[in-house]
């Protein structure tokens, strides 16, 4: 490998993996709140944010929450997921996406990836439904992973077949479409994420896509401590603090603001980046349908001259950049050893070759040269 860029041309500023941008709007609809006084947790800021997601979107029935793992959480209590159910989720993602099924005490069951779009394997989830016809899970949740949408028509037609419900997981994918419709409108619920890294953030926060108002009135009342309808504090069950506050929702309605900017910058990044890097043993994630929002582009290392692991150090030691390694796959997760897996190879490779670049909104074109001109010195 050839000798590094010195160190005095470590630039200054660090590039950040996905750095939050802000629109501009975000303080002026912030001293709103502050003006109205609407610090309390419910205010008109917060229907208006989901408001503005349905319009957006085309979704249905949103309510917002604090996170997505919260969203993920009462989705699962609202469909009936209890001790001794399973749930079929994708392999490859973050462990947030993962842990609400065992709050409820059920057990996942992973799914491995497809080569072309690193999502869940349609292949593998038909072969696990078909030999385990006498025990059928009740749900599957769907990653759409780093933006790239999962084949999720497939996907669906697989679960209906098999009377299953689907729930997506767009937690990193805002904004992806297939077919011009956007992906959290084809399951029978959806969950997103605000959090500070993702396309749009309100610093922590996410949403549950509910299919009709009566589920929308479940997960509202179940994120609000389950408080029964009367004039003092009653109980009846076990309830959550789930509900992203007034404050935060203004927050997310000055980011939405932005969104088309926001999403066309996340697709020139990444089409820049296949220009720049085009020529190095570097093998791109691709979807096989839709249109993605790209929030963070990846790829594999093809060569074995070095790990993923050791091109992240010498970015971050030699020039300041944020890189990461792609998500370890639940399968080999400490937490998650034994449970039942439906593997083929592709998310161990993954995790053993994959990056993520910088791919933060708010990047500049000479970042990005900056950005490919050291993976480029790495490689070379």
């Amino acid at each position: 490998m050839k000798n590094l860029q010195a160190m005095s041309d470590r630039p200054q500023d660090r590039i950040y993996l996905s750095a939050p941008y802000q629109s501009g709007s975000e303080a002026k609809l912030l001293q709103e709140v502050l003006d109205s006084n609407h610090l309390a947790p419910v205010g008109p800021h917060l229907r208006q944010f989901e408001e503005l997601l349905e319009d957006t979107f085309h979704y249905s029935n949103v309510v917002a929450l604090n996170s997505g793992t919260s969203a993920l959480h009462l989705i699962l209590r609202h469909i009936g997921i209890g001790s001794g159910d399973t749930v079929l989720v994708s392999d490859l993602t973050f462990v947030g996406g993962v842990n609400p099924i065992r709050y409820l005490g059920a057990e996942p069951v992973f799914i491995d990836s497809e080569a072309q779009s690193w999502n869940m394997c349609p292949a593998l989830l038909e072969q696990y439904l078909s030999a385990n016809q006498d025990g059928l899970p009740k749900a599957v949740v769907l990653v759409h992973i780093f933006g790239i949408p999962a084949q999720v028509k497939l996907i669906k037609g697989i679960c209906d077949r098999y009377g299953i419900i689907l729930i997506e997981d767009c937690a990193e994918a805002l904004g992806t479409q297939v077919d011009g419709q956007a992906v959290g409108t084809f399951g029978q619920y959806a969950l997103l994420s605000f959090n500070g890294n993702k396309l749009i953030t309100t610093t922590g926060g996410g949403a549950a896509i509910l299919p009709d108002g009566a589920a929308a009135e479940n997960i509202l009342y179940l994120a609000t401590q389950a408080k029964a309808a009367a004039d003092y504090y009653d109980h009846h069950e076990l309830g959550y603090n789930y509900r992203m506050s007034n404050l935060l929702a203004a927050v997310g309605i000055a980011q939405l603001q932005s969104f088309d900017f926001r999403i066309e910058r996340k697709r020139a990044i990444h089409h820049q980046y296949l220009e720049l890097l085009g020529d190095l043993p570097l093998a791109f994630q691709e979807g096989n349908t839709g249109k993605s929002c790209f929030w963070l582009t990846c790829a594999t290392l093809t060569t074995d001259r070095i790990t993923p692991g050791r091109l992240c150090q010498l970015l971050d030691e030699q020039y300041n950049i944020e890189a990461r390694r792609i998500w370890k796959p639940m399968h080999l997760q400490p937490f998650y050893q034994g449970c039942e897996s439906v593997l083929n190879g592709q998310s161990d490779y993954l995790f053993e070759k994959g990056i993520c670049l910088p791919s933060g909104v708010g990047m500049t074109d000479d970042q990005i040269q900056f950005v490919a001109n050291a993976v480029k010195k790495v490689l070379m």
